[in-house]
């Protein structure tokens, strides 16, 4: 098996690769929040993740890639109450053509996609874990990671927490003990919510993921991977959580795929775009869509 060398974001330097497990690699990628068919930029990850699949596997590795769906978006909500629908007729719908996508870009199979919808049980119960230990508490309704329980909070993504925390001000939020803490679960009067014993609502965006990961790979994992823009805070709230709970940082390897720049010339106006993939048979095209508000 030769060497693989990658740039590991949580060192912030080129490492040689070495598994946990000797022949095996445990991956886990964040998937798409489906309240619209996929862009340029959901379909990168798409691809990248499936080449260092294929790589590690040429290399002789056992690859076990899993990546989430999130069913539950305030997105979401908000596009099903703008058509007059359930919230699973727009995920049902969007998941679909991403599915399809995947397919037409001829990924390989991954070995699960977890859906947040799916595992609540298994995310309420993990934050009355938090709550139960003093790392999280409950707000009028909704309940908050403290990120002062975390003494490195903000070390993964390289963060200035003084200059964090002058910009979270400017937005407080006055249910919250520090402007920093994130949102585990949130009370809410309109669309889909779950009972919990902290009442109904539903979960914060960073907690989802954690849950997943431990449920299907049961500890500590390879490589964990997304677009750069989830670097902070998604994965950095990732972390604290998981080291609130399991004592771990939930992988060994942070690996990023780069963002997308587009550049669009206009005589007068400012203009919205978004770069949306569509399959032909040959090839996949780029199609822009624009709007001028």
């Amino acid at each position: 098996m030769r060497k693989l060398r990658i740039y590991n974001n949580k060192s912030g330097k080129i490492e040689d690769f070495e598994s946990i497990k000797p022949g095996k690699v445990d991956m886990y990628v964040c998937g798409p929040t489906v309240y619209n068919y996929a862009h340029i930029g959901n379909a990168r990850p798409i691809v990248v993740f499936d080449t260092l699949r294929r790589v590690l596997e040429a290399d002789g590795y056992q690859v076990e890639y899993i990546s989430n769906v999130t069913d539950v978006d305030d997105k979401i909500i908000q596009k099903a109450r703008s058509e007059g629908v359930a919230e699973t007729t727009i995920t049902s719908r969007y998941l679909a053509a991403y599915l399809k996508l995947r397919e037409e870009l001829k990924t390989l199979q991954l070995a699960a996609m977890p859906q947040v919808t799916a595992n609540m049980a298994g995310i309420i119960a993990f934050i009355a874990k938090l709550l139960e230990n003093g790392y999280a508490y409950e707000s009028a309704g909704d309940v908050y990671f403290r990120v002062n329980k975390i003494d490195d909070y903000g070390a993964y993504s390289r963060q200035n927490l003084a200059d964090l925390e002058v910009g979270a001000r400017v937005e407080e939020n006055t249910k919250k003990e520090n402007p920093l803490d994130f949102a585990l679960w949130k009370k809410t009067e309109q669309g889909i919510k779950w009972e919990s014993p902290f009442g109904p609502g539903r979960p914060g965006w960073h907690t989802e993921c954690v849950v997943m990961i431990d449920n299907h790979f049961h500890n500590k994992i390879d490589i964990h991977g997304g677009g750069l823009d989830l670097r902070f805070p998604h994965h950095e709230n990732e972390i604290a959580q998981a080291k609130a709970a399991f004592n771990h940082d939930i992988a060994n390897y942070w690996i990023y795929n780069g963002m997308i720049a587009v550049s669009l010339a206009t005589d007068e106006s400012v203009c919205h775009t978004v770069l949306v993939v569509v399959w032909t048979t040959t090839l996949y095209s780029i199609f822009t869509v624009i709007t001028i508000p």
